[in-house]
């Protein structure tokens, strides 16, 4: 679980690293416009960023449907290799995608250097091409877009499932509490990032969107996510509070007060 922990920390790292350091420079400075080369690596992060998201916590989804309905069998069912394999099969299947994705971009002339955009996405590339006709584009782009939200909530729907009949049928109390409370946090975070990515869908696909609320969706969708991480699955895991949290204010106390 840690490791999965860590690697969607990784990716919203990624999120946050491709936008808000261009975001506050545009801002400080308003110099607003951004090269070619720039927007491509902004939007293959950010394209690399929400499309992992949606595969690691498929996985994660998984992980917790083996320790709640299998927990006896957990160590074997998800060994260190099994893990190793499902988490490299996730970046591995966002790399093809975003390759898939930016090589059918790139085979048009690009006709202009610049363009005026807080947030670069595979859209905002096409509009530096001489494109005309974007149809294959388009299609591959709802296709990934489908893709990843049929992988996710296929997985969580069947998991939660499994899930729920569980607990239904167990007559512990407290191991149906954990049970519940770890499915929430898993939950929590997985609604955030769907709504998240659905309003910067949307605000892309619609032209006559007002700049101001593109920005603010585009900032939002990746900083309410990496915000709220820490805060769902750090501050709500007793493992990290008693290992993490707790010893390093006992230090701190320590050394501004000392042992009395």
């Amino acid at each position: 679980m840690y490791i999965l922990l860590c690697n969607l920390s990784l990716n919203d790292l990624i999120g946050i690293s491709a936008l808000v350091p261009r975001t506050l420079f545009d801002l400080m400075f308003e110099y607003g416009l951004i090269t070619f080369p720039a927007c491509f690596l902004q939007a293959w992060c950010m394209h690399t960023y929400g499309s992992a998201a949606y595969l690691l916590l498929s996985v994660m989804a998984f992980d917790r449907y083996v320790a709640i309905c299998h927990p006896l069998r957990y160590h074997s069912i998800m060994s260190r290799t099994t893990l190793i394999c499902l988490i490299a099969s996730s970046w591995i299947t966002v790399y093809v995608l975003i390759v898939v994705l930016f090589a059918l971009t790139l085979q048009y002339p690009v006709c202009r250097k610049q363009v005026l955009s807080y947030n670069c996405s595979n859209m905002t590339i096409l509009k530096l091409t001489c494109a005309t006709d974007t149809t294959v584009n388009n299609i591959y782009g709802l296709f990934i877009t489908g893709f990843l939200n049929a992988v996710a909530l296929s997985s969580i729907v069947f998991t939660y499932t499994r899930i729920l009949i569980t607990c239904c049928k167990t007559s512990d109390s407290e191991s149906r509490s954990k049970a519940w409370h770890t499915c929430g946090t898993h939950l929590a975070v997985f609604v955030i990032y769907e709504i998240s990515s659905n309003a910067i869908i949307l605000a892309h696909r619609f032209p006559d969107t007002h700049p101001v609320f593109r920005k603010i969706i585009g900032l939002a969708y990746v900083i309410v996510p990496s915000c709220l991480n820490p805060v769902i699955y750090g501050l709500n895991t007793k493992n990290i509070k008693a290992k993490g949290i707790r010893p390093r204010v006992e230090e701190l106390v320590t050394l501004m007060y000392g042992d009395g």
